[in-house]
């Protein structure tokens, strides 16, 4: 579901209906989801049973190993969720040991 259906174009061919279909125009992107196979994922929650940490690592990576705060060295890329009562309010990611997760620079 686009959130602006009006779709400009210059140039002889206009763009397909899939072409439109995937384009989010107010975005300017495509729309895209990737669901690699290689990945292992991480989850960790609250006391309220909210996720507040998500990982994603290649399959076979420690938890332990690796360097934080740079994701060029680093195995995990993580996800902090942020709450407020029961919404979530925002998602920061940061780079390091799943290990190591709370300690991490998120932004």
């Amino acid at each position: 579901m686009a959130l602006n259906n009006k779709f400009s174009f210059s140039g002889a061919v206009a763009p397909s209906s899939i072409e439109q279909n995937v384009h989010e125009e107010d975005m300017l992107a495509l729309r895209t989801i990737s669901l690699p196979s290689n990945q292992q994922v991480m989850i960790d929650y609250d006391v309220n049973n909210n996720p507040i940490y998500l990982g994603v690592a290649p399959s076979g990576f420690s938890t332990t190993s690796g360097t934080d705060n740079d994701n060029s060295k680093s195995n995990w890329m993580i996800q902090k969720i942020n709450w407020t009562g029961s919404n979530c309010t925002s998602i920061q990611i940061g780079w390091g040991r799943w290990s190591n997760r709370t300690a991490l620079t998120y932004a």
